[in-house]
């Protein structure tokens, strides 16, 4: 009876004990479990922010191969002979330049580039900023015209530019197109609004022009031609007569294809204003929108040399010059 009371009250002690541990409370922590703290919660990284290989990619350091040194203001300049700088970890480097090798030293903040060299026992200063693939650097003022580009390019696709064409470049070749005259004035008033074919031949180099134009206007034509190239502005200026008139420094332009030029026209009779517009032989780039020169007159004349119209208005072979002037060198 004892031993039986006994386990009796040792079953409702456990019961009891049971009882109090089974409350709404928390789970104990877990062996594998972890306390937190200050250091365990740090703030997400910033993806805004450049990452360290971003940044290094946007650096100016390493080895660059210069594309050509070129002027601001027209671009002219070297495009082939072959340069490299080289800018080493530190802030020092190498300019090869002219069979010569300088040294350098640099600075980035940013895109932005400083760099000096020592040439001779001077220091040359140059700015100029990288973007991507591409480094220019500045020997002077970059808005003004007449300073240095020294530009570059590293890895496999950099691309190389074009050197910009040269007056005598844009002008050599033959012409064709249409004159059309307005504001006429006195005895040349009824000639308002008319046009005649206009054609030419310019030959040029550094020694100057050897030039023809020629109009579909009876004996009235271009004579005593003298054209000057502007190898800054890329323009030509031309002087000459034309049937009992002089005219001077008529500027000639070339945009888009297109050679643009004005002669005015003042005598006892009155007075005009002859505006040509004409583009090379065979070009068939013209617009309806361009001055004169329609989409059916194009198609007309794309097969016609200048020899065969320039016969057609009456002009010989004596007229028209098939060689270049003798070369200049600066």
């Amino acid at each position: 009876m004892k031993k039986a009371l006994a386990v009796i009250l040792s079953l409702v002690l456990v019961l009891s004990l049971c009882a109090c541990g089974g409350g709404g409370g928390t789970d104990a922590p877990k062996a594998n479990d972890k306390p937190t703290s200050a250091a365990d919660t740090k703030p997400a990284a910033d993806s805004s922010k450049p990452t360290d290989n971003e940044a290094s990619s946007n650096s100016v350091e390493g080895e660059w191969t210069g594309l050509c040194q070129r002027t601001v203001g027209d671009g002219s300049g070297d495009y082939e002979t072959p340069f490299t700088l080289i800018l080493e970890k530190g802030g020092k480097g190498k300019h090869l330049r002219d069979d010569l090798e300088l040294d350098v030293t640099w600075t980035q903040n940013g895109n932005d580039v400083t760099m000096k060299e020592s040439y001779m026992g001077m220091e040359i200063d140059y700015t100029g900023h990288i973007d991507g693939n591409y480094l220019s650097l500045y020997n002077g003022d970059p808005t003004d015209d007449f300073t240095y580009e020294y530009y570059y390019g590293r890895g496999d696709d950099i691309v190389r530019p074009e050197p910009p064409l040269r007056a005598d470049a844009i002008f050599t070749g033959d012409w064709q197109g249409l004159g059309k005259y307005i504001n006429c004035t006195g005895a040349y008033a009824d000639i308002e609004g008319n046009y005649s074919n206009v054609i030419a031949r310019f030959l040029c180099n550094t020694g100057g022009v050897n030039a023809f134009i020629g109009l579909d206007a009876g004996n009235y034509h271009f004579t005593d031609l003298d054209c000057d190239l502007d190898f800054y502005e890329n323009t030509m200026t031309i002087d000459g007569t034309w049937g009992p008139n002089y005219f001077y420094n008529v500027v000639a332009t070339v945009e888009n294809g297109t050679m643009h030029f004005e002669i005015t026209v003042e005598d006892d009779n009155g007075s005009f204003l002859f505006v040509v517009n004409v583009r090379r032989f065979g070009d068939q780039g013209w617009t309806n929108e361009d001055p004169g020169f329609s989409k059916e007159l194009q198609e007309y004349y794309k097969d016609f040399t200048l020899e065969y119209i320039a016969e057609y208005f009456g002009f010989t072979e004596e007229d028209i010059p098939t060689e270049y002037p003798s070369e200049v060198w600066w």
